[in-house]
């Protein structure tokens, strides 16, 4: 910061010094010269400021860039002979009161505003479906739990279903049970990634932006894949367990359910009831797993719990933020409302 104070200062002194010079030279390729000059070090400095602003310090392949900056900087001038259409000196450093069009304020607050103007707008092309635009909801907006009856719907940023989702993939992978399903979440999600994706593709295959947002992408579909993941390996885990609570699962993981049975446990039965002796008395409950519900797991709550929870005769109080080592059975449906979390 101090270095671009003072390449600052050297740009205000750089102005004062050309206009000095110019006030006591006389010969007229030597003021030209020195204004071009004057403009040529403004220029080159200034871009010295802007490199040294975005990267925290100068780099040497930046060279290129200072040295075209000054260049241009100092090409300006070439506006004199252009609006007097002629090249005589002496005709260029006498315009009286006319400014030429290159040294027109307009111009340059035209220039400079609109290319920032375009730039914020296809910034936006490329975040605003998933990290900054509010994206209306309204198809499952009545089926999202906040807790409070009577509390007008509120309208989901993408950024805030991810949170949803990546909750719920923390909670699915510790908790010992299948929890309820959050399919619209994946689905909403999912339609973000492809319109995502479309937008990139605009990018400059070379453009940094490109890398980034790509490797975002990739880390949502990981979160997402996953989930989807862990969900099926309790499936198949519990398959007999939750045949009969499917509720908790969306219609593919019911189909997934049911095909996994057809292929794996009717089978067995089939071979069983055609043997001998204690075998050919297969119950299907005599193979079933049920998941461990007083496995003690890490919690955390959300919000301040009014009853107390019960554990071992002792009362435990959940505070906001409050973290416990606890018996799943005992937040099971504390869990499931959203009001604590695994970590």
């Amino acid at each position: 910061m101090l270095c671009c104070l003072i390449l600052t200062f050297s740009i205000c002194l750089t102005a004062l010094l050309g206009d000095a010079i110019l006030n006591v030279i006389r010969l007229p390729i030597s003021r030209a010269f020195t204004d071009s000059l004057t403009h040529g070090l403004i220029g080159l400095i200034t871009w010295i400021v802007v490199v040294q602003l975005y990267r925290g310090k100068f780099l040497v392949s930046k060279t290129f860039e200072v040295i075209l900056s000054g260049f241009i900087a100092s090409a300006i001038d070439v506006d004199h002979f252009i609006y007097n259409r002629s090249f005589d000196i002496n005709e260029a450093l006498h315009l009286g009161e006319h400014r030429p069009i290159f040294h027109s304020t307009s111009l340059l607050i035209v220039s400079t505003v609109v290319p920032y103007i375009f730039s914020l707008i296809r910034y936006q092309a490329i975040f605003f479906p998933l990290f900054v635009a509010e994206m209306s909801l309204e198809t499952f907006l009545n089926e999202i739990e906040d807790g409070v009856d009577g509390e007008e719907d509120e309208v989901l940023t993408a950024a805030a279903v991810l949170q949803i989702l990546n909750e719920a993939w923390i909670n699915e992978k510790l908790s010992p049970e299948l929890l309820p399903h959050k399919s619209e979440y994946v689905e909403v999600m999912m339609e973000q990634i492809t319109q995502m994706e479309e937008n990139v593709s605009r990018l400059n295959p070379t453009d940094l932006r490109n890398l980034i947002h790509r490797q975002e992408l990739e880390r949502i579909r990981y979160l997402i894949r996953s989930y989807l993941r862990i969900r099926l390996a309790k499936i198949e885990k519990y398959s007999l367990s939750l045949f009969n609570t499917r509720d908790i699962m969306s219609a593919e993981e019911t189909d997934y359910l049911r095909e996994y049975l057809a292929l794996s446990v009717e089978p067995l039965k089939s071979l069983c009831d055609r043997m001998s002796g204690p075998i050919g008395n297969l119950n299907p409950k005599q193979i079933e797993i049920s998941p461990d519900l007083e496995t003690h797991v890490f919690i955390k709550s959300k919000c301040d719990l009014t009853e107390a929870l019960i554990v071992n005769d002792d009362e435990i109080v959940l505070k906001e933020g409050s973290q416990h080592i606890i018996p799943y059975s005992v937040v099971r449906e504390h869990i499931k409302e959203n009001r604590v979390f695994l970590i």
